[in-house]
C-alpha cells in the first residue's frame, strides 16, 4: 500500500510498490469544516516524516492554536524535519523546543 501526494507528484514511502491514490485535503480546510474555526486547545501531529508537508496547509489553524507537539524523527535528505517543523512553528508565533527524541513542543507566546 503506498499513499502519494498528489498535488505534489511525491511519494514518502517505497517506490517498489503497486501505488494507489487518495483523495487528501488541507488541515486548514480540514479545521474550517470540523472546528468551525474554533482555537484549538492542543495539536498533536505524527504523520511518518510528512509533518513538514502537513503545516504547510496549516497556516490559519496554527495561528488559532495554543499548544502543538510534533513528532519529527526523521531524516529527509539528510536533514532532520524536526528542524524544518521548528522553523514552521517559531515563524507561526510559538516559542519552540525539541527534544531528545526530536519532538518539537510549541506553545503560543
Amino acid at each position: 500500500l503506498e499513499f502519494r501526494r498528489v498535488l505534489f507528484r511525491s511519494s514518502l514511502v517505497n517506490n517498489n510498490v503497486k501505488s494507489i491514490t487518495v483523495e487528501a485535503d488541507t488541515l486548514d480546510a480540514m479545521w474550517k469544516d470540523y472546528a468551525k474555526g474554533r482555537t484549538v486547545d492542543f495539536l498533536k501531529m505524527d504523520i511518518e516524516g510528512a509533518e513538514y508537508e502537513a503545516l504547510d496547509g496549516a497556516e490559519n489553524l496554527l495561528s488559532h492554536t495554543q499548544k502543538i507537539v510534533v513528532a519529527a524523527y526523521h531524516l529527509r535528505d539528510d536533514v532532520r524535519t524536526a528542524d524544518k517543523v521548528a522553523l514552521v512553528l517559531e515563524r507561526a508565533g510559538f516559542s519552540v523546543q525539541i527534544d531528545e527524541n526530536d519532538h518539537v513542543y510549541g506553545i503560543r507566546v
